[in-house]
């Protein structure tokens, strides 16, 4: 399957974060409707939502909303589904492990049986050992020597060599004429004993080992996996396993007793048969250890065969990985990459637990370090989602401030140019002579600059420029941290999917095998490995159950987190969502743009009467010699009547 590469976490118009509400999950599945369910269903089309009325209001740049919310709430709700599907299987799971923890309680009754035997006939042989020296009149030195016989079974032909003459004289006048001596056919079964006796103890030592190397394997278990309720301490385990060599190394000399005591005399009949029965129970023993070597064989097999395919998956996401660490310091498109990587490392992950989950519910009993591997491939996945999840928000943070700061460069720079116009204007004012419009333009200035001051102010609460640098400087520092634990949770998935394919449990043909054998051999039989394997089958539920626990733990602290980072962007940008920030700053625009025409338009008019004015100075300082008017008519008149008299003088 693979997975449509969609952009995961973009819950954001290009330029900002919208609030919207989640969809509600859907109601659970029946169980009855859980097995005909696939592992991985499609995800049903994402239905239109209608536009918001704060996407409708008037902006400059309308731009519709992308359907990656739609996309991840699907995500999400499949998770839940898969969880649920997991939980319908531990379910059964669980059943069946209580079946095998029932008979696992009679087996250990059979064991106590068994081993209540084993004493009984211990104290048997006993009796005919002490009857034996009795009848014999054997001293210290011929129980030393039976001792050392029994030790070491090669010394069986030289035992009557040793003993002196005068003993055999005390012994035949104190006990009954011994039986004839025995046929030379004796001699052969002796033989054969002795070998009888060498292949015992070889099978012997091989099964300490064995019974060591199962030591040594829980062991392992116990130290990787907390103690439950129904596991056996290990001090007691100790004492057990103590207990048991102890029976052993008393089967094997009892054997080797009966065995003598049979060549020696017809009463160690009862004796022989007795450990008749100590052989079949080695016997079984055997017989069980082969069984566990064969399906360690048949994993060992099985997790080979399951490297070899997973192999190019898990190379695939390495390299996917790595493409998406070097992606993450880019531009949108790199965010777009690592998103539909992020989203293809999601779909990896289900799989693999697919899975482990479909060979956990067909193999019975299984190894408890598969647990410990799901346990921290959940815990790595959370981790992983909780990074992606918060690089987005703080992608998308970054890219909105980002275009606010360059609105915000912009109105400055208009900001800053009225303010130098207004400077000019108001020397002009104050350097020129007093026009007919000079009050009217001052009182304009003034009002300009009120306006400008508004405005300003309006935009000092939009945008505070002390939290826009604290919020860059802190993304910043948040990409980088980010960068960097994407790539270590990069790094440590890879080695999760590793150790799981190294631990894949056997198939379930394998397990039939080994149950279809346990049945021809026995189920009265003590089993060494039966305590072993169902403590472990315990624990992997229990933990299975804790990591399903803890994803749907994560998966609320994912929501409730993204909740949270939304509020705080609200608190950041004091509440004032981002379509109506760009309606104030569009009119503020608008505004400072017609401020700006106003300017220019006075600065014309103040031209043309500041060019009147320089005219008229001129003509006046050409008027400035001149006589007025009333003086040059009463000189007229002056010159008038002068001449006047002066024609009546000469006429005269």
């Amino acid at each position: 399957m693979q997975p449509t590469p969609v952009p995961s976490g973009a819950s954001s118009v290009q330029g900002g974060t919208t609030h919207r509400k989640r969809k509600a999950p859907p109601p659970p599945r029946s169980p009855l409707q859980l097995p005909s369910l696939t592992p991985s269903p499609q995800p049903p089309s994402p239905a239109p939502r209608g536009k918001s009325p704060e996407a409708q209001s008037p902006s400059p740049s309308p731009q519709p909303p992308e359907p990656s919310a739609q996309v991840e709430d699907e995500e999400v709700f499949e998770e839940i589904r898969r969880l649920r599907l997991e939980r319908g299987r531990l379910l059964q799971k669980i059943k069946t492990l209580e079946q095998q923890q029932q008979s696992a309680v009679s087996a250990l009754e059979e064991l106590s049986q068994l081993r209540q035997r084993l004493e009984k006939a211990e104290a048997e042989r006993d009796k005919l050992l002490e009857e034996l020296k009795g009848g014999h009149g054997l001293g210290a030195s011929d129980s030393d020597d039976i001792d050392e016989m029994l030790d070491f079974p090669e010394k069986l032909l030289s035992k009557r060599s040793r003993v002196s003459p005068a003993q055999e004289e005390d012994a035949d006048s104190a006990s009954p004429p011994p039986p004839p001596p025995p046929p030379p056919a004796d001699n052969g079964i002796l033989l054969e004993l002795r070998k009888h006796i060498e292949e015992l103890t070889s099978q012997n030592s091989e099964l300490v080992l064995k019974v060591q190397m199962l030591e040594m394997f829980e062991k392992d278990d116990t130290d990787m996996q907390p103690s439950s309720p129904d596991s056996v301490p290990l001090a007691q385990y100790e004492t057990l396993r103590k207990e048991f060599e102890a029976l052993q190394e008393r089967l094997s000399q009892a054997n080797a007793s009966e065995q003598t005591s049979s060549v020696a005399e017809e009463c160690g009949d009862d004796t022989s048969q007795e450990g008749n029965r100590n052989a079949e129970l080695s016997e079984a023993l055997k017989e069980k250890l082969r069984e566990m070597e064969e399906q360690l064989a048949s994993s060992k097999s099985e997790l080979e065969e399951l490297k070899e395919q997973m192999r190019l998956g898990v190379l695939s996401v390495e390299c996917a990985e790595e493409d998406s660490v070097v992606a993450g310091a880019g531009t949108e498109g790199g965010s777009g990459a690592a998103a539909e990587e992020a989203q293809q490392l999601r779909a990896r992950v289900t799989e693999l637990e697919e899975e482990l989950a479909k060979t956990q519910a067909e193999g019975g009993g299984q190894s408890s370090p598969d647990s410990n591997t799901v346990k921290q491939l959940t815990e790595k996945v959370k981790e992983l989602q909780a990074a992606l999840a918060q690089k987005e928000s703080v992608r998308e943070e970054v890219q909105g401030e980002e275009k606010d700061t360059d609105t915000v460069k912009c109105l400055r720079d208009k900001v800053a140019e009225l303010e130098a116009a207004l400077a000019e204007r108001s020397g002009k004012e104050g350097g020129g002579g007093g026009g007919g419009g000079g009050a009217n333009d001052g009182d304009q200035v003034h009002r300009l600059q009120q306006r400008v001051g508004e405005l300003e102010s309006e935009l000092r609460k939009c945008v505070p420029r002390s939290e826009l640098e604290e919020v860059q400087v802190t993304l910043g520092l948040q990409c980088e941290q980010l960068a960097r634990e994407r790539a270590d949770v990069a790094r440590r998935l890879n080695d999760a999917l590793l150790e799981l394919e190294r631990l894949r449990p056997p198939a379930s043909g394998d397990d039939e095998d080994d149950e279809e054998e346990e049945e021809h051999s026995g189920g009265s039989e003590p089993s060494v490995t039966s305590d072993i394997s169902r403590r472990t089958l315990d624990v992997v539920r229990e933990e299975l159950e804790v990591a399903r626990q803890e994803a749907a733990q994560a998966l609320d602290y994912l929501c409730a987190e993204r909740e949270g980072r939304a509020q705080e962007a609200l608190q950041l940008k004091d509440a004032v969502p981002l379509s109506k920030h760009r309606e104030a700053l569009s009119a503020v625009s608008e505004q400072l743009a017609q401020t700006l025409q106003e300017l220019q338009e006075e600065k014309k008019l103040r031209t043309k009467a500041e060019e009147h004015a320089a005219s008229f100075e001129a003509k006046l300082l050409g008027l400035k010699d001149a006589v007025p008017r009333e003086e040059f008519d009463k000189l007229k008149v002056s010159g008038k009547t002068l001449n006047y008299i002066h024609q009546s003088a000469f006429v005269v």
